[in-house]
C-alpha cells in the first residue's frame, strides 16, 4: 500500500486514520457513558425529590388533622417547592390556606389561598377537587362569574359530587341574579 503521506511532514498516514478513527469510537463510547451516567443522577434526583415532596405533604396531612394550620402550611410549600409541578401539594397547600383564613380572617392568606388553588387547577385542570376547592375561594370572595366556570367543570368532571345539591343551587342563584341585573340595565 502506497502511502499518502510522509512521517516526517506530520501528515496523516493510512496507519495515523486508523488511530484517529479507533481515538473517535472510543471518545464516542466515554461521552455516552458518561451522559448516561448524568441522566441516570438526575432521575435519581427526581425520584428523590418526589419522594421528599410525599413525605412533607404527609407530614401536612398529619399537621392539619391536628389544626396545626401553620406547621401544614409550611410542610406544603416544601413539597410545592420540591415538586412545583404537583397539583396536589399546592391543593392541600389551599386548604391548609382557607382554614388559617377562616381561623385570622387575615386577607393575605386567602390571596394566597386563591394562587395555590389556581395553580393546581392550571397544573390538573381535569381534576375536579381543584376546581370545586377554587370555585368554593371565588364564591366565598364573591368573584360569582369565575365561581361559576369552576364550579361547572368541577360538576362536569364529578357529577355526583357529594355536593352536587348544593353547587347547583349557587349556580342556579347566580344565573337567577344575572337576569335580574340584565333586567334592570334594560330599564334604566
Amino acid at each position: 500500500m502506497k502511502l499518502l503521506y510522509t512521517k516526517n511532514s506530520k501528515e496523516l498516514t493510512p496507519f495515523r486514520i486508523r488511530c484517529l478513527y479507533v481515538r473517535a469510537i472510543f471518545a464516542t463510547i466515554g461521552i455516552a457513558s458518561m451522559l448516561g451516567f448524568i441522566c441516570s443522577c438526575s432521575e435519581s434526583k427526581k425520584k428523590k425529590k418526589a419522594e421528599a415532596a410525599k413525605n412533607h405533604i404527609k407530614k401536612g396531612l398529619s399537621a392539619f388533622r391536628t389544626g396545626d394550620f401553620d406547621t401544614a402550611m409550611e410542610e406544603y410549600r416544601t413539597a410545592c417547592r420540591e415538586q412545583p409541578k404537583s397539583a396536589e401539594a399546592h391543593n392541600y397547600l389551599g386548604m391548609a390556606l382557607r382554614y388559617k383564613y377562616h381561623e385570622t380572617g387575615d386577607d393575605t392568606f386567602r390571596q394566597e389561598e386563591v394562587d395555590a388553588f389556581t395553580r393546581a387547577v392550571e397544573l390538573k385542570n381535569d381534576w375536579w377537587v381543584a376546581q370545586i376547592n377554587l370555585a368554593t375561594t371565588l364564591w366565598e370572595m364573591g368573584n360569582r362569574k369565575r365561581a361559576l366556570k369552576h364550579y361547572e367543570k368541577g360538576l362536569k368532571l364529578k357529577p355526583d359530587h357529594p355536593d352536587a345539591t348544593a353547587i347547583k343551587r349557587r349556580i342556579a342563584t347566580a344565573d337567577s341574579l344575572g337576569l335580574e341585573k340584565k333586567k334592570e340595565e334594560k330599564e334604566n
